[in-house]
């Protein structure tokens, strides 16, 4: 390899290493914005989590049933069949699988 050859490569190795310290930086950044997003993110799901528990409660406390319509929502429900509530089948439903 002749001395401009040399030099060449040289040249292109430091611009390639300041390019890959760049995209490093870049990245750590990038991590320490997603991370604090998460935690963010994490603090508000527990939030909700907790404060829709906590009305769970106080209408199960009222004697509201609760309970999940067929689209995944969860809510105050009408008896079932039979004049049941929600839990009484739960209750029954746990009762029937935990004896199998």
């Amino acid at each position: 390899m002749t001395a401009q050859a040399r030099r060449i490569a040289a040249r292109l190795d430091r611009l390639a290493l300041d390019q890959l310290r760049a995209e490093a930086a870049r990245l750590a950044e990038e991590n320490e914005r997603l991370w604090a997003e998460l935690q963010r993110a994490e603090s508000a799901a527990g939030f909700w989590q907790d404060n829709a528990l906590a009305m769970q409660r106080d209408l199960e406390d009222a004697g509201v049933p609760v309970g999940l319509t067929a689209d995944g929502q969860v809510g105050a429900v009408e008896r079932l069949c039979g004049g049941s509530t929600a839990s009484d089948y739960y209750d029954a439903e746990t009762a029937r699988v935990g004896a199998k």
